[in-house]
């Protein structure tokens, strides 16, 4: 697998337009919850499997981010790109990482990443736009 780039800055016209009823599920601790949510982070990076892969995390499609599993704090919002990467190195190389980790340098992000997909052979990361719902 290569980098695949799909539709990066995809524009949605407005929350009308989603179908929120079929939305990716995205389960986030406190603190990338509350990034998303003032808007310092704008793409989120998990493992290739089975809830995150190229059939499942499509442009356009709706996302809700929650903090937590059981919390009511839910943000939801739209995919509007889609990448896949094949290590942490491709990551840092050839995408800003600063969109998925605001608060971190390189060396800390590289770190971070490494220990949360320690174990999955390729990566993706999906940009969202967050809507009032």
């Amino acid at each position: 697998m290569t980098v695949q780039d799909t539709l990066v800055d995809v524009e949605v016209e407005g929350p009308e337009d989603v179908d929120w009823s079929d939305r990716l599920f995205v389960p986030l601790n406190s603190e990338p919850y509350w990034w998303f949510a003032d808007g310092s982070k704008t793409w989120e990076l998990r493992g290739v499997n089975d809830q995150f892969n190229e059939r499942k995390v499509r442009v356009g499609r709706a996302v809700e981010l929650r903090r937590g599993y059981s919390t009511d704090d839910s943000l939801w919002g739209v995919i509007t790109g889609v990448r896949f990467f094949e290590s942490v190195d491709e990551i840092i190389e050839t995408f800003e990482y600063e969109k998925v980790r605001p608060d971190a340098s390189e060396e800390e992000f590289r770190e971070s990443v490494a220990d949360l997909l320690d174990g999955y052979d390729s990566f993706i990361a999906f940009g969202v736009e967050i809507y009032e719902r």
